[in-house]
């Protein structure tokens, strides 16, 4: 699985990174592209295929929704899932309406329930297009 993590905190990066090497060796370790900023983002989704975005919503060059909605927009379909540090319900229901794949906050989830967030969300959006496709 190709995954593309926008994150500002190389602390954050280095447990996400531990936990998916605990979790599933160097499987999804591998096909982990890290960016610190939305524009290195956008950027890298437009120049290779992605199967899944981790995103933070605080970032230097974008904040909050519009993050979101601007990741959304140059995705592709690719599912995103939102991973913040802000444990709001509003703001996890506004970003699950905008079209995220799930919302997680950050330190809340070991690497066995982030694994499978992230698999759940790739199958999640494979069954959508499939279904759409079929119609």
């Amino acid at each position: 699985m190709r995954i593309l993590l926008v994150e500002d905190s190389d602390t954050n990066y280095c447990l996400l990174r531990e936990s998916l090497e605990a979790e599933t060796g160097d499987g999804f370790v591998s096909d982990l592209l890290w960016v610190e900023r939305l524009s290195a983002g956008l950027e890298a989704m437009a120049a290779e295929r992605f199967d899944l975005v981790l995103l933070d919503l605080g970032l230097p060059d974008s904040w909050g929704l519009d993050t979101l909605r601007r990741t959304l927009a140059a995705s592709g379909g690719v599912p995103v899932i939102v991973m913040s540090g802000n444990d709001d319900d509003h703001l996890r229901q506004d970003a699950l309406e905008l079209g995220a794949q799930d919302y997680i906050v950050k330190g809340t989830m070991d690497g066995a329930g982030i694994v499978r967030n992230m698999v759940n969300s790739v199958f999640r959006q494979r069954c959508v297009r499939r279904a759409l496709g079929s119609r």
